[in-house]
């Protein structure tokens, strides 16, 4: 992240911070129990997801400090993507390829579900 971009990051989530400001102390608080439950269910399926999850969190502070159930629906939908993946790896895979390859090829799905889900949800911000 370049200087200019995390100034205005910082700033955005500062103002959402301060705009509503004993909410938003709760609302972080709650994100961070969220997020702190995401890792005990993904831990034993894989961390990919929670990444995806973290990184999804971290770029959406400011909007997710105003609505925080948005943080809890996309924590599910990580934890049950890392669910169906461990699931995909686990049973289908083996039987077209085996070792390092399988991992692989769940990673780039994985990642281009999620990069398809970045741009969808770019597309609507517009």
């Amino acid at each position: 992240m370049t200087p200019k971009l995390f100034k205005k990051w910082k700033t955005k989530v500062w103002k959402s911070f301060l705009k509503k400001f004993p909410l938003s102390l709760i609302n972080i608080i709650l994100i961070l129990a969220i997020t702190y439950i995401a890792i005990g269910y993904v831990a034993g399926f894989g961390i990919l997801a929670f990444m995806g999850y973290l990184f999804y969190s971290t770029i959406n502070l400011n909007k997710l400090i105003e609505h925080p159930w948005k943080s809890a629906v996309w924590a599910l939908v990580y934890i049950a993507g890392a669910i169906i993946f461990d699931i995909f790896l686990s049973k289908a895979i083996p039987m077209f390829s085996k070792g390092d390859g399988a991992s692989l090829f769940s990673a780039t799905v994985l990642c281009t579900i999620l990069l398809y889900l970045w741009l969808k949800s770019r597309k609507y911000k517009k």
